[in-house]
């Protein structure tokens, strides 16, 4: 111990604190270059024995179902009919349930087709469900096939269900509402003529639009960061790879060099973070988590009679593997990062990254609470902040959500919230001087812990914001006691474009690109361009539970607010220590 009763290695940290920040900052980038390479991370293995991938003899032969099903598609008016009487004809207990929103942000209604076929080996305490978009003609006629195949055969001992969803992601979710009996504040819709019970897993599937007529698209990204359990995931990859399918797994939409497309290695474990962070609901797929059930989707080459049969064949080899397991999904992971589709990174190598990023937040908070606070201050504008951020949550959430509250076409209030939203409160707010190296700590401290607490529920979101934000929060939370004046203003002119807004323009235009996404078009941006993520975030948090509108408004905007607070000039807000 020192004579402050402080470790020498406390002590040690403190003396050296701009250079272990950098070096914990720069070991981080470099940590996550090493172990995304795909020569570094571990196999994928399926550790749930039971699911046997592949090993059943696939028999689907319907092909002459599936023809005739998608020419009466292709020719009848009355779509929703003639797939009832179908599957109604192929002994499937078919239905129908209707839909419609009941919030201002979208007026939408559909009528899903649905069947199920019940276990024939004994009462069943578990289900299967699988999904389509009722606007994909060769997916429906597919699944109607399969719905009328499955009927027939005797070894199922989960009930399966078969979704044709009309209105696509909403329409998943009034079934899904409907299937656990749940209410929602933003969907009225018809309670099921039928049950199941626990949901195993979801398989939704669609038309491969992909550049090579035998890929297999795979979609796995869930609602607010969730991803299906990596056994669910390895048994298709390995059923797809089997020799009679020779199927080879596309993620994301990026190939390497085996398939014929020369990217990067980093482009897939950076596309996998990019798409966990800023895209709520991939597909149909999407809503699977928010009901504690692991859900892929896969993009099927449906083109002829040869590729229909294999793709049909792959679907029952997945479904026939979820038959046979023993036990839900818990052996293997539910946190990683895939590499490509062989190989991923587990949670227990790529969380340090995330440690080593936030470190010079928590030894700067540490620094100013050894050397600069004596007794700790707590400002108001802290509370007044984030008491706004929630009202700000829940008013707009009580507005959009009012059915009758919006008028189509105008964008008035959204303008009003976007306003709301850029208005800097810390220039109507002061900190009195004797606070401000409280301020600083926790500031320090509060960014840290909320990169912390969303990494372990969206692990890509807290990185890639937390990447650019800390340098800015350590270079904000700096005295700035004898700077000239003119800095002092850059300061604060530099601290209003590091608003949240302004760093999704910054990945969206910039970084977008970079992993072959479409992003903003940084030459003819405008302020619809601004305007519409808003839109986009409330209408996903009201619509189907998405958490990035509550973590705006109630945690990232007050940060934004309290880093702008130390930003002004020193004769406004003190001198700091």
């Amino acid at each position: 111990m020192t004579g402050s009763g402080r470790l020498p290695i406390l002590e040690k940290i403190l003396n050296k604190a701009p250079h272990i920040a950098l070096i914990a900052y720069v070991g981080a980038i470099y940590w996550a270059f090493t172990i995304f390479r795909p020569e570094m991370c571990e196999h994928t293995r399926i550790s749930e024995h039971a699911l046997m991938g592949g090993v059943v003899n696939e028999k689907f032969d319907q092909e002459g179902v599936y023809a005739e099903v998608l020419h009466g598609l292709q020719n009848k008016k009355d779509k929703r009919e003639f797939l009832l009487d179908r599957l109604t004809n192929y002994g499937v207990y078919a239905y129908e349930q209707r839909w419609k929103t009941t919030v201002g942000v979208l007026n939408a209604s559909g009528v899903n087709v649905w069947g199920t076929t019940r276990g024939f080996r004994g009462p069943s305490a578990e289900s299967i469900l699988l999904i389509v978009n009722q606007n994909d003609a060769q997916a429906t006629a597919l699944l109607v096939a399969l719905a009328g195949y499955f009927r027939s055969q005797l070894h199922w001992s989960r009930d399966i269900f078969f979704l044709l969803s009309d209105g696509g992601v909403l329409g998943v979710e009034a079934f899904l509402n409907a299937f656990h009996l749940t209410s929602s504040k933003s969907l009225a819709f018809d309670a099921l003529q039928e049950r199941g019970d626990y949901l195993l897993a979801t398989l939704s599937f669609k038309t491969n639009v992909g550049q090579k007529s035998n890929e297999m698209e795979l979609y796995l990204n869930q609602l607010n960061g969730a991803l299906p359990n990596l056994d669910y995931v390895n048994t298709i990859v390995r059923i797809s790879g089997l020799g009679r399918f020779r199927m080879p797994t596309v993620l994301y939409d990026l190939r390497d060099s085996n398939k014929g497309q020369d990217i990067p290695w980093w482009i897939i474990p950076a596309r996998a973070l990019f798409t966990q962070a800023f895209v709520s609901v991939e597909d149909l797929h999407s809503l699977s988590a928010k009901y504690g059930t692991s859900g892929v989707m896969l993009g099927l080459p449906l083109k002829t009679q040869s590729s229909v049969r294999k793709s049909a064949k792959l679907i029952e080899a997945t479904v026939r593997s979820l038959n046979n397991m023993l036990e839900r999904f818990h052996q293997s992971f539910f946190i990683y990062v895939l590499a490509d589709e062989d190989n991923f990174v587990s949670i227990a190598f790529f969380m340090p990254i995330l440690g080593g990023v936030i470190a010079p937040l928590l030894i700067f908070a540490y620094r100013e609470w050894v050397y600069s606070i004596e007794a700790l201050e707590i400002p108001s504008i802290i509370w007044v902040v984030h008491s706004i951020g929630i009202l700000t949550w829940t008013a707009s959430s009580h507005f959009f959500g009012d059915e009758q509250a919006l008028v189509p076409g105008d964008e008035t209030p959204w303008i009003i919230l976007l306003g709301t939203l850029l208005i800097p409160l810390a220039l109507f707010w002061k900190v009195p001087p004797t606070a401000i190296s409280s301020l600083r700590f926790v500031l320090l401290l509060e960014a840290a812990l909320a990169f912390g607490l969303v990494s372990l529920v969206n692990f890509g979101l807290a990185l890639l914001t937390a990447l650019p934000s800390v340098p800015l929060l350590i270079l904000f939370t700096r005295p700035q006691n004898d700077r000239p004046r003119y800095r002092q203003g850059f300061r604060l002119m530099f601290s209003f474009l590091t608003h949240p807004l302004a760093l999704y323009i910054f990945w969206n235009v910039y970084v977008s690109p970079m992993l072959m996404m479409e992003g903003l078009d940084a030459a003819n941006l405008q302020l619809f361009d601004v305007v519409y993520p808003i839109k986009k975030i409330v209408s996903s948090n009201l619509l189907v539970g998405c958490n990035l509108f509550p973590l705006l408004t109630v945690v990232a905007i007050p940060i934004w607010n309290l880093l702008v607070s130390l930003s002004l000039p020193v004769d406004s807000i003190g001198s700091g220590s």
